[in-house]
């Protein structure tokens, strides 16, 4: 009996413990990251290939899933290969500096620009979609696509500018609560100064540098420095540019690497919070329901076991009552004899 208790408890304090640890986790339950150049030049009449890939950042794979692209004239011949995932894993890999790590899935696009096309810039959008669950997970990359060639008609703006962002440079590692900072170039290479918004993105709970506005002055480049205080949670970081371009809003995102932050002390106890529970509840209603359950049958089993040797103990608890009850004595009886007997027998 007291083996299949203790086989019992262990299995319920695992499965609490694995519940627990995906409802701490950080780590999405479904999403993804687009990688793409950020700018490429093809001219007139060429066929060009741009390698780009997909990174799998969540907890789930992604099923159903295709690409489909955006934002250049429809006589451009534009071709994904592949572009079609029935089952988008999750690949990991290991190495002695970064431990494991996620692999990207990679994918080409094919593009065949048109000998008639007319010189100019494009944003092209790169658009990933999974099919499977009800939210549908959506995610885009935007690349500067340069095309030269044929001259630029008249009613056709010049170029404003093309700006990019240079290599993300960060520590080699990082410790949890312990600010760092992330520096980079933007470089504006193109014939007009160019107001730009920087902001940063990383895990949900890391603590990062406030978005910030820089004018870039044309053919030049601006450095900058932004601070982030990492948690236990590990992830990506990525620069996010934002400037307008001919009555367009183009936005830039740039990869950083993945840092696993290492632990010095011990971190200090979360802090109860009705709010984050609610939010928790409504964003996880089938894992609540879950560890609902296995309280519940926590409960019922300790009140089962403290009724069932509850009732094992009752006779001999009436037993020893019992045996502890006094026996009673009686009397001894005393003769009496009167006084004549005792003067007779004398």
């Amino acid at each position: 009996m007291e083996t299949k208790n203790i086989l019992f408890l262990t299995v319920i304090l695992g499965t609490i413990f694995s519940l627990s640890y995906v409802a701490t986790s950080i780590t999405p339950f479904r999403g993804f990251i687009v990688n793409t150049p950020q700018e490429v030049d093809v001219n007139s009449g060429q066929t060009i290939v741009v390698n780009g890939s997909i990174l799998n950042i969540g907890f789930y794979w992604e099923h159903q899933f295709n690409l489909t692209y955006s934002g250049v004239p429809s006589s451009y011949n534009v071709t994904f290969t592949p572009n079609y995932w029935e089952d988008m894993m999750t690949i990991r890999a290991w190495d002695p500096v970064n431990g494991v790590y996620r692999v990207p899935v990679p994918f080409n696009i094919i593009i065949n620009v048109p000998s008639d096309a007319i010189a100019g810039v494009y944003a092209f959008n790169v658009t990933g979609q999974e099919f499977q669950s009800s939210r549908y997970v959506h995610n885009t990359s935007i690349f500067i696509l340069k095309v030269s060639g044929a001259a630029t008609p008249s009613n056709v703006t010049e170029t404003q500018g093309v700006v990019s962002i240079s290599q993300i440079i960060v520590p080699e590692s990082v410790e949890e609560f312990k600010p760092f900072n992330i520096s980079f170039d933007v470089v504006n290479s193109g014939t007009a100064n160019q107001t730009v918004n920087i902001s940063l993105q990383g895990p949900a709970d890391w603590t990062l540098t406030a978005p910030q506005s820089v004018l870039v002055p044309a053919g030049s480049s601006v450095p900058l420095v932004f601070s982030a205080i990492p948690t236990s949670t590990a992830g990506n970081l990525a620069v996010v540019l934002t400037y307008p371009y001919q009555q367009t809003i183009l936005n830039i995102t740039k990869a950083g690497p993945y840092l696993v932050p290492t632990s010095i002390s011990q971190p200090k106890a979360p802090q109860f919070s009705t709010t984050a529970l609610i939010t928790f509840v409504q964003k996880n209603t089938v894992l609540t329901i879950i560890i609902a359950i296995v309280i519940l049958i926590l409960i019922w089993y300790f009140v089962s076991t403290y009724s069932f040797y509850s009732k094992r103990k009752k006779p001999e608890e009436m037993k020893k009552q019992i045996e502890t009850v006094p026996k009673v004595t009686e009397p001894k009886t005393i003769n009496t004899i009167s006084q004549d007997e005792a003067i007779v027998k004398q």
